[in-house]
């Protein structure tokens, strides 16, 4: 899996088929991101921009269902 900020989309890439996963979107760009590791081994990313923050707890799982992806965006403010 990779992270590819596009300048208004954030995506994950899968690397074995290449996939492009759109995570978090917003017109005037993401200012910056972060990876993160919980303690029971799932990874989150949280992205900043403007005066927002918004986190996925467990991408992993989110890819798995991209659908799920803007729903654990929405929980994770």
């Amino acid at each position: 899996m990779a992270v590819a900020n596009e300048g208004s989309v954030l995506n994950v890439v899968t690397l074995d088929d290449g996939a492009k996963i759109p995570v978090f979107n917003r017109t005037l760009g993401i200012n910056e991101f972060d990876l993160m590791r919980a303690s029971d081994g799932t990874l989150g990313i949280r992205k900043k921009a403007g005066l927002s923050t918004e986190t996925v707890p467990d991408i992993v799982a989110a890819i798995g269902n991209p659908q799920s992806v803007s729903s654990q965006a929405a929980a994770g403010k």
